[in-house]
């Protein structure tokens, strides 16, 4: 986004910001996974926002990170047989991203200066996510709690951390690496928070 974009006029901040649209989640994400992409529910964040480093964009323009869930199979089968119908369903699919961001951001596109867009088969080929899951392993009865993956692999004094060691999202990975430097140093990371005395209970 170039220099005249203010996310603080859309309501945008250190925060992140899900949008359903029609408010019925359920239903979002049954017709989502069912391959109807038209005006889906996103998840919107501003990393700028977030921190006052340098680096993450040229100095007073910001960055947004939109994202939504979509079925696998489709963007697989055009992405092996039919390179031209691919791009083309990804462009398709941006422009519907898009119109549930202008529900938020309407005039959106004069800021925008360089866009991004990827599908499953995109994070799979890149980043070897299998079929584009960017959550770790599923969080299925069968791996969760005591069966997830954990911190210890068979070499010693190598660790396996982030979303499948323990939970996903951000703060489950980052808790996740405060988890495992406290079982390697032994030695207390978080902060522990004094019970305030100046609280009086109501009945």
């Amino acid at each position: 986004m170039d220099s005249r974009f203010q996310p603080e006029n859309y309501g945008i901040g250190n925060w992140n910001v899900w949008y359903y649209p029609t408010g019925d989640l359920n239903a979002e994400y049954k017709r989502q996974l069912q391959g109807d992409m038209s005006h889906p529910w996103i998840f919107l964040s501003c990393p700028t926002m977030k921190s006052n480093e340098p680096g993450i964009a040229p100095r007073r323009h910001h960055v947004l990170e939109i994202a939504t869930v979509c079925p696998y199979k489709p963007f697989e089968d055009l992405h092996k047989n039919n390179p031209k119908a691919y791009k083309a369903k990804k462009r398709e699919v941006y422009q519907h991203i898009m119109d549930s961001v202008r529900d938020l951001i309407p005039d959106i596109d004069k800021y925008v200066r360089m866009k991004v867009y990827g599908t499953p088969t995109t994070s799979e080929f890149y980043l070897g996510q299998p079929q584009g899951n960017i959550y770790g392993a599923k969080l299925v009865p069968s791996q969760i709690g005591l069966n997830r993956l954990g911190y210890h692999t068979e070499l010693p004094n190598l660790f396996f951390v982030g979303a499948s060691a323990g939970y996903p999202s951000v703060p489950g990975v980052i808790s996740n690496g405060m988890d495992l430097v406290e079982l390697i140093t032994g030695q207390p990371v978080r902060k522990k928070i004094k019970a305030r005395q100046d609280l009086v209970a109501v009945e």
